[in-house]
């Protein structure tokens, strides 16, 4: 995948976005940059190997998206937060970490923790998307009990240090784990109600393409 190119503005470009801002506006950015300033990942979760991040709300641009997931059914989301370590990942590191002597996986597990600190999660927000899975439930003999279907509204993240906490994560452990695809679910629904502010787990970019995703249109 080709490095995303970002583009500097210049000093006179950001004075004149200074000019025009309103004081709310003002308001509204400086907290955003406090919030990405404070950003960090929870402590690696021991029980299930997973480690989540939790996003502030200042720092999601929702725009006409409200009106927009109402209009289309959804719910939104009580918390925000995007995954580093996903549910089948965190099942290789739970049973990495603990094939190690007790020593060596309190070490490893400190190590990981201080690497998920010490990264620069600074991100770049990317598109909008809707995204389908459906979920079918079968007993032993594989007869189909119940099916789901569940729809999120999620945007796309652009995080580069997600790179660098991998290469440690992967150093600790031995493995050769995978990061999943950066992004925030915002809004859910599903054909059951009791899920209905339930994400969909995506674990891989293959299974995020497999999904297909489409583009939000904010204006339909």
């Amino acid at each position: 995948m080709p490095t995303p190119e970002y583009y500097t503005p210049s000093v006179d470009e950001y004075r004149v976005a200074e000019e025009i801002m309103t004081e709310e506006q003002k308001r509204d950015s400086d907290e955003r940059v406090r919030a990405f300033a404070e950003s960090k990942p929870n402590r690696l979760n021991e029980k299930t190997g997973t480690l989540l991040h939790p996003i502030a709300e200042q720092l999601i641009e929702f725009e006409n998206l409200p009106s927009y997931a109402e209009q289309h059914g959804f719910t939104r989301k009580p918390e925000f937060h995007f995954t580093v370590i996903s549910n089948r990942s965190g099942k290789i590191v739970k049973e990495r970490l603990g094939q190690l002597p007790d020593d060596e996986r309190r070490q490893a597990v400190q190590r990981i923790n201080e690497a998920a600190q010490k990264v620069d999660w600074s991100m770049k927000s990317g598109e909008l998307r809707r995204v389908i899975k459906d979920y079918v439930v079968t007993n032993d003999r594989d007869d189909e009990i119940s099916r789901e279907r569940r729809e999120s509204i999620i945007q796309l993240l652009d995080i580069p240090g997600i790179a660098e906490f991998y290469a440690t994560l992967n150093e600790v452990l031995g493995t050769a784990i995978e990061p999943p695809p950066a992004h925030i679910t915002l809004y859910s629904t599903s054909s059951d109600p009791k899920n209905i502010s339930r994400g969909i787990g995506i674990e891989s970019q293959a299974e995020m393409d497999g999904l297909h995703p489409e583009p939000v249109d904010l204006k339909t």
